[in-house]
């Protein structure tokens, strides 16, 4: 859909010049609307007209509005995870474990980050990502809109092993 949205924006800005390309326009002939002129502003001649440059602008603005919400980026979180690369069941089981042990408190987490996760070196946050950033099964996790915030999630199987999960922020 952007792809064509583009193209149509960029004929119609570049093939108006075409229709103005005459000398009759570069030297300010009154026949053509003023719409079609160039224009000047605080002394400077302007190589293009109104429309030109309206029609440009309005393209950049609707292609940046387009991409941003197309792609996704408007939905964010930051976690807190402990990983195991152990992809057994016996990870599993341990990460339940230890889940009902946590409970939803941020600082027994902390403690369970720093014990079995010493390779850790920012106390297990992810930092911000955004929705389709990481493994499908992270994210579904993640981005759950019926779990909330300030819980734990998980045991979660991705490609890296078996993660339990801490949802610090959220925003969809």
């Amino acid at each position: 859909m952007a792809t064509g949205f583009l193209f149509t924006c960029f004929y119609f800005v570049l093939g108006l010049p075409d229709a103005m390309a005459t000398n009759d326009v570069m030297d300010g002939n009154e026949e053509f609307p003023w719409i079609l002129r160039e224009m000047e502003i605080a002394g400077s001649r302007l190589p293009c007209s109104p429309i030109i440059l309206f029609g440009t602008l309005l393209c950049i603005a609707l292609v940046g509005f387009i991409l941003y919400t197309d792609s996704g980026t408007y939905v964010w979180a930051e976690v807190r995870h402990i990983l195991l690369k152990d992809p057994t069941e016996d990870a599993e089981k341990r990460l339940l474990q230890w889940k009902k042990e946590i409970g939803n408190e941020l600082p027994k987490f902390n403690a369970y980050i720093k014990e079995h996760c010493p390779d850790f070196k920012n106390g297990g946050k992810s930092g911000r990502f955004y929705k389709g950033d990481l493994d499908p099964s992270f994210d579904k996790a993640v981005f759950d809109a019926n779990v909330p915030v300030k819980t734990v999630v998980g045991p979660v199987k991705t490609s890296s092993g078996w993660h339990l999960i801490y949802i610090e922020k959220r925003s969809f």
